[in-house]
């Protein structure tokens, strides 16, 4: 089911990053058809996560 997750929602062009190992924090955001959008983080410490698993910020489009 997970790469089913994957494989959809990078059909539509969506940038996914997937750690498959040990605990991560989780957040979820909603977007409505406004664009309106609703960020709901997971309490989770996100300790497992490797630094070189974050990509640097860059410019906003």
């Amino acid at each position: 089911m997970r790469d089913a997750l994957v494989a959809e929602l990078s059909s539509h062009s969506v940038d996914v990053r997937v750690q498959r190992h040990g605990r991560t924090g989780t957040i979820v955001v909603l977007i409505d058809e406004r664009g309106e959008r609703a960020i709901r983080p997971g309490r989770a410490a996100p300790l497992g996560l490797a630094v070189s698993f974050v990509l640097p910020a860059g410019p906003r489009q």
